[in-house]
């Protein structure tokens, strides 16, 4: 069987040309596909606003035919007979009338089954159905009353009208659908039925919908499901279906099959041929070929012959809905997929479980969604969210402790960055950069000049500096005031003798102000040998200066002066009278990180050993 249907010469049906203004028995011929046929051409009458959801009663049509009713317009003409609109006078209110046609009237098997739809229609009470109010036998025919839909809008009016409709609005409507037939199948019915054309869709304006958002978002909006004509219990199943293949053989159009018969574009594989296995499932079938037409405009299986379309069901699934406008969405596409299977076991076995999914589907597009419903929906996507933020929250503690580490060994980087000649202003030429076992270090001799760190040391602030005298000699190291070599704060000399190391401290007199240095007293016994690097930490402060040797503390100057108190300093190496010098581990600390020094003393583990 081709997938597309080949084009053909066919009429508009009398329910077509009455839902658009036209005498019935005008002749209108299309060339075009079977299910494009009425698109275009009703598409067409609705901009020109000539479609109305019902047209005037004919003159030859008597409004009180029926008995206790008025009859006020047509609704549509079908082949068991015409739907009317009418006024019930008893209780002054709106129905719609089924008239059956004489034929159809005078066969008693077919009033029984009538009887039958009334009776069903009559004991199911839910929002999603339509309701039935009562039949009526009189000698000018068979009428079946029923509650009247406002608009009278149909599944497939709606589709010709507006075009496909968007799957947000289909996942709603087959929510409601839903409801409705597991409430009947609750009571032991199964509709057998279900297609576009039983799925009607209140509108209280007089006019046909400007899009499917002023539809589904008018006040007294609902979908219902109507036509329980060949609605069964399992007791009377086997009947029908003999009756059903016996109609169907000999009905060409398959579109407008009467509703007793079932559709077999729309009907499950197992109705046509094992109709003692129908059950909930087939209805469930039966909504997932409505949905495909919903989202695409055409039934899953399009055809002209029955038993092409009844062989092509009983082996492939429902294809994928593909709506012209973008690609449905992955769980609708699921959901439909397991509802549309050819197996019954391979469908929802329940509407429980049908109903679990939809609501979860519709959720985002309804009102009243529950945070139970949602993590149904999005069940998948939140266990991806949940190990998401697990293991962000990882990585959160994880760059936390990170960051405190990062800031406890500030200091143990810092003599990487800043043992670099690119830190220091002066003579550089006269220094040299080099590595000792990975180690970065800078080396003077007696011929290197003076040089100033480029970085300013303000009040609250530290400068390290490790060297070590490679042969007998002296360096002088000044902390002045910034711009100001000549105003020294600190002055900070080491010797190397053949007894060990020894240093000298002259600090700013605070008794004169005239920038004069005095030695302080430095404790006898340091803890620096010949094989030791000399580490000394400057720490600057406001109103003073500390010097310390490693753990030792060396002396402290006061700046009591105005002039010196509380300004920015810069670090000088002034003098080498050393065939080799070297340093390593400087490091300029800042203020924000001084703090974090416990009782400002260095760590022994800071300082690099080297011969």
């Amino acid at each position: 069987m081709a997938d597309k249907p080949s084009k053909t010469e066919f009429s508009l049906n009398a329910l077509e040309k009455t839902s658009i203004g036209l005498p019935e028995n005008e002749t209108i011929t299309l060339n075009a596909t079977r299910h494009e046929r009425a698109h275009a051409f009703v598409r067409e009458k609705f901009l020109e606003g000539k479609w109305r959801p019902f047209t005037p009663l004919p003159p030859s049509v008597d409004p009180k035919q029926v008995p206790g009713c008025t009859l006020q317009a047509v609704i549509g003409t079908g082949g068991m007979g015409t739907v009317y609109l009418a006024k019930q006078n008893a209780l002054n209110r709106q129905v719609a009338v089924k008239v059956l046609n004489a034929k159809m009237a005078n066969d008693p098997g077919f009033i029984s089954k009538l009887r039958q739809e009334a009776q069903i229609m009559g004991t199911l009470t839910h929002p999603n159905l339509v309701g039935c109010h009562d039949i009526i036998v009189s000698k000018d025919g068979t009428s079946l009353l029923m509650e009247y839909i406002p608009g009278h809008l149909n599944a497939r009016t709606l589709v010709r009208l507006l075009g496909p409709m968007p799957e947000n609005y289909v996942a709603l409507v087959l929510l409601a659908a839903a409801k409705g037939l597991a409430y009947a199948y609750e009571k032991g019915y199964t509709h057998r039925d279900v297609k576009p054309d039983n799925l009607l869709f209140a509108f209280t304006e007089d006019r046909p919908p400007q899009s499917y958002q002023e539809l589904f978002e008018s006040p007294d909006f609902r979908v219902a499901i109507c036509d329980f004509g060949i609605a069964s219990t399992k007791k009377n199943l086997l009947d029908y279906a003999k009756e059903a293949v016996q109609e169907a053989k000999e009905n060409d159009n398959i579109e407008e099959l009467n509703p007793i018969i079932g559709s077999p574009l729309y009907m499950a594989p197992e109705q046509a041929i094992s109709p003692e296995n129908v059950d909930c499932r087939s209805d469930i079938y039966s909504l997932a070929a409505t949905a495909f037409f919903l989202l695409t405009g055409q039934p899953p299986f399009p055809g002209k012959v029955i038993e092409e379309i009844i062989a092509v069901k009983t082996q492939l699934d429902l294809p994928t809905p593909v709506p012209p406008a973008h690609p449905l969405d992955h769980e609708f596409a699921r959901i439909l997929a397991k509802m549309g299977a050819v197996q019954q076991e391979d469908r929802f076995q329940n509407y429980d479980a049908l109903l679990e999914r939809l609501e979860a589907l519709a959720a985002p597009y309804s009102a009243n969604t529950s945070f139970r419903i949602l993590t149904r929906r999005y069940r998948k996507f939140l266990r991806k969210a949940l190990a998401i933020a697990i293991a962000f929250g990882f990585l959160c503690v994880a760059g936390l402790y990170s960051y405190t580490w990062w800031v406890e060994h500030y200091e143990d980087r810092l003599f990487i960055s800043t043992v670099n000649l690119a830190n220091w202003t002066g003579a550089l030429s006269t220094w040299k950069q080099t590595f000792d076992a990975g180690h970065p270090m800078i080396i003077a001799n007696e011929k290197s000049e003076p040089i100033t760190f480029r970085e300013t040391i303000q009040p609250g602030e530290n400068f390290r500096i490790s060297l070590s005298l490679q042969e007998i000699g002296l360096i002088s190291m000044v902390l002045h005031q910034q711009g100001h070599p000549e105003n020294v704060l600190l002055k900070i000399t080491c010797y190397r003798k053949f007894n060990g190391n020894t240093i000298q401290m002259d600090v700013l007199d605070p008794k004169k102000d005239d920038g004069s240095l005095t030695p302080l007293p430095i404790p006898v016994a340091l803890p620096d040998t010949l094989s030791q690097w000399i580490s000394l930490r400057i720490q600057y402060d406001k109103g003073h200066a500390i010097l310390w040797n490693r753990d030792t503390p060396l002396g402290v100057a006061h700046f009591n002066s105005t002039t010196f108190n509380n300004i920015p300093t810069e670090f000088t190496i002034t003098k080498v009278s050393c065939q080799q010098v070297r340093f390593n581990n400087i490091a300029h600390i800042r203020q924000k990180y001084t703090n974090r020094m416990k009782d400002g003393l260095e760590r022994d583990d800071m300082a690099t050993q080297h011969d």
